[in-house]
């Protein structure tokens, strides 16, 4: 609220300044009123991050007949936004080599017909960029997400060779499109899951020992309690020792399980390229 604020008072400052500076040629009320709404709009919607929109409307607000003071605060929003709006250079390969004939989409929208390695704009956000060959050879997907003020970026898409004689990856003879295989599970899913079964298997044999120890207990009590012999007892000193040394299995491996799932770095599926043949 107090950013709205402090908006509508700098424009509207600025539109007084100019009418009632001397010898100033003043616009008329519609021109200036126009002036004053694309200024408006303009950090409206850079305030929700459509920099792109905020960029074209305070563009339209850096002309003639738009009030001096109006232009040149409009041109410093403009030059500020440009600094903050994610750029990136878009690129595809195959056996090694850069493509060119590639048509681009951005989260569905169409953003190059083919890439000739120059920069351009986006918003900031999440975006799937899906890069389609011309040729046929197929369609690549790369999600990333981009950030105001991070340097240009680079969003490149590999596809895969020329097929060779035998390869499991070509595409079937009926033209039918199939998947190739991403990567396998990460280290960290692999460990995740080799702790998650040790907890539950030194758990099961705390439970098991710690009920045997528990019913020997009681039919030592109704026989020979509380003179048992040692060759009596021993049964249930070993079932003791073995639930006691399941228990602290158990609660290392539920430690560990955790640590590894908060702390353990691990490549999200979402962060590596799909590749489907067409």
């Amino acid at each position: 609220m107090r950013g709205r604020v402090v908006r509508f008072a700098a424009v509207a400052a600025a539109s007084i300044a100019t009418l009632a500076a001397p010898g100033a040629v003043r616009a008329d009320g519609s021109a200036t009123r126009s002036c004053i709404d694309a200024a408006t709009r303009g950090q409206k919607l850079r305030d929700e991050g459509k920099l792109l929109e905020a960029r074209a409307a305070l563009v339209a607000c850096t002309r003639d007949p738009c009030p001096a003071p109006v232009r040149a605060d409009c041109a410093d929003w403009l030059a500020r936004i440009d600094d903050v709006t994610p750029r990136i250079v878009l690129g595809a390969r195959a056996d090694g080599k850069d493509l060119v004939d590639v048509r681009v989409f951005a989260n569905d929208d169409p953003i190059a017909e083919e890439l000739l390695g120059r920069e351009q704009r986006l918003d900031p956000g999440p975006y799937r960029f899906r890069f389609e060959r011309r040729d046929g050879g197929g369609i690549a997907t790369v999600d990333a997400v981009l950030r105001a003020g991070d340097p240009v970026r680079s969003i490149v898409a590999t596809f895969p060779g020329a097929a060779k004689p035998g390869a499991g990856n070509a595409p079937s003879a009926g033209g039918e499109p199939r998947d190739v295989p991403v990567a396998g599970p990460s280290t960290k899913t692999i460990g995740l899951v080799a702790l998650g079964a040790g907890a539950v298997l030194a758990t099961a044999s705390f439970a098991i020992f710690a009920l045997r120890a528990r019913s020997e207990y009681d039919d030592l009590r109704g026989s020979c309690s509380p003179s048992c012999a040692a060759s009596d007892t021993s049964a249930l000193r070993t079932n003791l020792v073995v639930a006691d040394v399941s228990g602290i299995a158990a609660l290392v491996f539920g430690v560990a399980f955790a640590g590894v799932a908060i702390f353990a770095p691990g490549q999200r599926p979402a962060d590596r390229p799909r590749i489907v043949w067409k």
